[in-house]
């Protein structure tokens, strides 16, 4: 059976959430590229990497409710 619109819109948001972090690691990434030793970048890279992978674990949790 077709999957409902409504039981993608939770998926939907969780992957907007994904584009943001991955976003986010990417302007961390070029500023490290400047700079490795800043400790707070450093810090917050590890953070939102950390962030990232438990949004991919959810996502897939999510995706195969969905799916399911």
């Amino acid at each position: 059976p077709p999957r409902q619109p409504a039981a993608r819109e939770p998926l939907e948001l969780l992957e907007r959430e994904i584009d943001e972090k991955e976003a986010l690691i990417a302007e961390l990434e070029g500023r490290l590229a400047q700079d490795w030793g800043d400790a707070e970048v450093v810090a917050a890279h590890r953070a939102a990497r950390e962030e990232l992978q438990a949004l991919l674990a959810r996502w897939e949790r999510l995706f195969d409710e969905v799916a399911g």
